[in-house]
């Protein structure tokens, strides 16, 4: 069963975070933002798929060192039951190849625990608009896995790509949020990210960035 949530005012956000300090942290400083709403914050990921189906998230704050579930095979979850939330990883360190593992599972991008509170809301703010808050050792490294891993070039994913998607697939290489995409290509949001869905399918990827990496690795565009 899956959900398609749609974005709007407020951004609803879920925290999953083992550390109560960070819990009850996040949620005292969000609630001063308008645009925010703290739908949940739970200690563990184990009941994770019902959580994400019943309170439909835009965003989560996912903790990716927990116990039980961790953070990445939270993600996987995450991304296989409500494809359209985003998932932003938190970790305590800012070369944790753990981060990389996670975003190749679909998560959008990552934040520092203890990163400031202006910091944290852009980061929510962007990925709800489409943006991947990542800085460049993550890049990096996702990019060196990724020429690693995808080998040759022939061109059947560009077949299955329509010529909209192509237009969509090549605004994400500039680093276009869905707004500026949609903006840019004078359609609605919404059918930005319906574009956007099939794309991660024809191109057997999770996330945005997997789309980018693997548009870029198979010289798509």
């Amino acid at each position: 069963m899956d959900f398609q949530p749609i974005i709007s005012k407020p951004i609803k956000l879920i925290i999953f975070d083992d550390s109560p300090d960070i819990r009850d942290g996040f949620t005292s400083l969000l609630k001063f933002y308008d645009d925010i709403d703290v739908i949940g914050a739970f200690p563990d990921a184990k009941d994770v798929k019902n959580i994400v189906l019943k309170l439909k998230p835009n965003v989560i704050l996912m903790d990716i060192d927990m116990p039980g579930i961790n953070g990445i095979e939270a993600t996987v979850v995450v991304k296989h039951y409500a494809p359209e939330t985003e998932v932003i990883i938190l970790s305590q360190f800012s070369d944790d190849i753990k981060v990389i593992n996670a975003i190749k599972a679909g998560a959008t991008g990552y934040l520092l625990k203890g990163s400031d509170t202006d910091k944290v809301v852009a980061s929510i703010r962007l990925v709800a608009e489409g943006g991947s808050p990542m800085n460049a050792w993550v890049a990096r490294e996702i990019l060196e896995i990724f020429r690693k891993t995808l080998t040759g070039s022939s061109g059947s994913e560009l077949d299955e790509l329509s010529d909209r998607e192509k237009e969509v697939l090549e605004c994400m290489c500039k680093g276009m949020s869905y707004k500026e995409i949609g903006t840019n290509l004078n359609i609605a949001v919404n059918t930005v990210r319906s574009h956007a869905r099939k794309i991660y399918e024809k191109l057997q990827v999770n996330s945005k960035t997997g789309a980018v990496l693997k548009a870029m690795q198979r010289k798509l565009l």
